[in-house]
């Protein structure tokens, strides 16, 4: 139902026409959550028709957002209307160079399916896109987290490019975590590492810093734009999580030396790595290119305010298919 019109064409790249989930424009994506606790699997997508008006195929996601709410038995809640409008411009200030606005993740759990929505916030400058925010958590009722959101934009905010909006849509019809997206500008690793002292969570910084470890530039000096993404995750009870995502693709030379970093980075962190493996097979994904970073996109690093935390893998599906 997500993913019908984007579907309507050969499976032969470049995917022109949707938003660059992946670097060739496939619209789809697996993320592949490990945790000792609750390990899960989502999948990330874009509606619409390739190549129409961002416009458009928003609009177009907003009627298969009611038609997923409805196959799920979940009313559409003034909540949930008051999260878009808040977070999404008028028709009048559309950006003219957005490719796209809206975006949907899918998975299973105990619960039930669960579903979360992503919106396009990268209009106007950043006070505003933090404004936006603020407004988000203000028609949420969720209070505490408006005046958490205050405290830490006076710290974090250099450098930080708010980005995206997320929240958990959970099976009773209630909002469940809000997330807050922002990218890095060219900084140095110390800007992950003020972002974890505002929160008051140094303790995760050694994880971080092996994360960046294991993933090897080249050569020195700043990281490029957009190699950081850290989600400031908003949870029902007011407590706050913080995840950090590398785009490693970027710069990362084969598959092979990801998944081989990966495993390092989970073996440090104390993680079963054998629902990495069986889920890459699962996906077409293993055994994993020698020759190119095709699959593995992004790596990241995620806390819980429990003091538990998670390694999040986001592949794109392989578009062949192996003989058995």
């Amino acid at each position: 139902m997500l993913t019908f019109e984007a579907l309507m064409r050969s499976p032969n790249p470049p995917f022109s026409g949707l938003a660059q989930i992946n670097p060739d424009g496939l619209p789809f994506q697996w993320s592949l959550c490990i945790d000792n606790n609750r390990p899960s699997v989502r999948f990330l997508c874009e509606s619409g028709v390739p190549g129409t008006h961002s416009r458009l195929r928003y609009e177009l996601s907003l009627e298969k957002l009611e038609t997923l709410c409805n196959l799920l038995d979940i009313p559409i809640l003034d909540w949930l209307k008051a999260f878009v409008h808040h977070a999404m411009p008028r028709y009048e200030e559309w950006p003219g160079e957005w490719f796209s606005a809206l975006w949907f993740a899918v998975g299973a759990s105990p619960e039930g399916i669960l579903f979360k929505l992503y919106l396009n916030i990268k209009s106007g400058n950043a006070f505003e896109r933090w404004k936006r925010i603020g407004w988000v958590l203000k028609a949420l009722g969720r209070e505490p987290s408006l005046q958490t959101l205050c405290r830490l934009s006076g710290t974090v905010s250099k450098d930080s490019w708010p980005s995206g909006l997320a929240v958990d849509i959970l099976p009773d019809g209630k909002p469940g975590r809000v997330k807050a997206y922002f990218e890095s500008a060219e900084v140095q690793h110390e800007w992950l590492e003020n972002w974890y002292s505002a929160i008051g969570a140094r303790s995760f910084v050694p994880y971080v810093n092996k994360m960046l470890e294991v993933f090897p530039r080249a050569k020195g000096g700043p990281y490029p734009e957009m190699a950081f993404f850290v989600s400031l995750e908003f949870l029902p009870d007011e407590l706050v999580g913080l995840k950090t995502d590398l785009a490693i693709s970027r710069w990362m030379g084969s598959d092979f030396k990801v998944v081989e970093a990966i495993k390092d980075l989970l073996t440090y962190a104390r993680l079963d790595d054998s629902h990495y493996i069986s889920w890459l097979d699962a996906i077409g994904a293993w055994p994993p290119s020698r020759n190119e970073c095709k699959t593995h996109q992004l790596v990241g690093f995620g806390f819980e305010p429990d003091g538990t935390y998670h390694v999040n893998v986001y592949c794109e599906p392989p578009v062949s298919f192996r003989e058995e």
